[in-house]
């Protein structure tokens, strides 16, 4: 009992330090959710912002109670006192402790839960004893970048793929190798790793991520000499919002993002709608691809499935109401896990490329 009072003062004492500020901007925000879109909002958005505003003004009464009291026990003390003879009111205690304590969890160890840094070594020395394929460093200063580069297609232009969670480099070119009619008949391939993925190092975050993502660009226009005009960049899942945010930066022959998202905020709500307002500065790495994808100049193709259950359907729809020129192709069937398994898919993503 000892330790749930020391648990449960310090959980208290952070939500009431934090609530003042949370419920203000709170109000504002249900206000711009309910009032100052012009379409009508997901249920959910408003269900979780009217119940923060209630949690909200429920602590900041209680807080004014309890300070104008000149005794009183902890916050804690009160609330076993009160509840620990009512067994219904104690376990909807404990079940509240319990959703905070998973919720503070999301938050502090987010990236852990994002990121799947994946290695496999027979993979890897399957393909970095192939003679077809050559492995690529690219330095950043102490860190090191790891990947592998088909280019082998003279007059063929390069796509550069950014990977999905517990994707690999090495698992990529070893699955691509074996599937009939897919993107290495037809185009030259480069993969890099990411932080903490395969070989690479580095602190794994979305700056060092985007980061390795413009030196391989990068390499592949100063080191193999391609031009621009005929680089493609790809990506898929969590690699689309790499690929969203490299082909802002730098021109390209065309873009191919598969299975994409707005944010990873909205695919966290998907989940928990918790993050909006102030809390969606609560996601560490937003990848807001809904951002990135208003500066890109050329054609992009979007690949996405009405099946996928990792990332929504209607978060690829929000996505492409802010890129300019597009082709999407829908499909109704394919899990999250199906899209580069299929050859559909990659017979699709080849006949966009060679008519652009």
């Amino acid at each position: 009992m000892k330790t749930m009072v020391i648990v449960l003062d310090l959980i208290l004492i952070i939500i009431l330090v934090l609530v003042i500020p949370f419920f203000v901007l709170n109000i504002f925000n249900i206000l711009r959710i309910t009032i100052g879109n012009k379409t009508v909002p997901n249920i959910l958005v408003i269900i979780s912002q009217v119940i923060l505003m209630i949690i909200s003004l429920i602590l900041i009464v209680y807080l004014i109670n309890l300070l104008n009291k000149t005794n009183f026990n902890t916050i804690s003390q009160i609330l076993i006192s009160k509840y620990s003879s009512n067994k219904v009111g104690f376990g909807v205690l404990f079940i509240l402790t319990l959703i905070f304590v998973a919720v503070t969890i999301l938050i502090v160890k987010q990236r852990s839960l994002i990121y799947i840094p994946n290695f496999n070594e027979k993979a890897h020395n399957e393909i970095s004893n192939n003679n077809k394929y050559k492995t690529v460093e690219i330095k950043d200063g102490t860190f090191n970048y790891i990947g592998y580069l088909k280019n082998d297609l003279e007059d063929k232009p390069l796509i550069i793929y950014y990977g999905g969670n517990a994707d690999s480099a090495a698992n990529i070119f070893s699955e691509f190798q074996r599937l009939e009619n897919s993107l290495f008949n037809n185009f030259n391939f480069l993969m890099v790793d990411y932080p903490k993925y395969g070989l690479s190092s580095n602190s794994l975050n979305e700056e060092n991520i985007f980061n390795m993502a413009l030196l391989t660009f990068d390499y592949a226009t100063i080191e193999l000499g391609y031009k621009n005009s005929e680089i493609i960049v790809m990506g898929y899942s969590l690699g689309s919002g790499v690929a969203s945010y490299v082909a802002s930066k730098r021109a390209t022959k065309t873009n191919v993002l598969i299975a994409p998202y707005n944010s990873i905020s909205n695919v966290a709500n998907t989940i928990l709608p918790i993050f909006y307002g102030p809390f969606e500065n609560l996601i560490k790495d937003p990848y807001s691809s809904n951002v990135y994808v208003k500066d890109i100049n050329v054609k992009t193709l979007v690949i996405a499935s009405k099946k996928d259950k990792v990332i929504k359907y209607k978060l690829t729809k929000k996505l492409i109401e802010n890129i300019k020129e597009y082709k999407l192709i829908e499909f109704n069937n394919l899990s999250h896990s199906d899209f580069l398994e299929e050859t559909i898919v990659h017979e699709a993503i080849a006949s966009f490329i060679l008519d652009e």
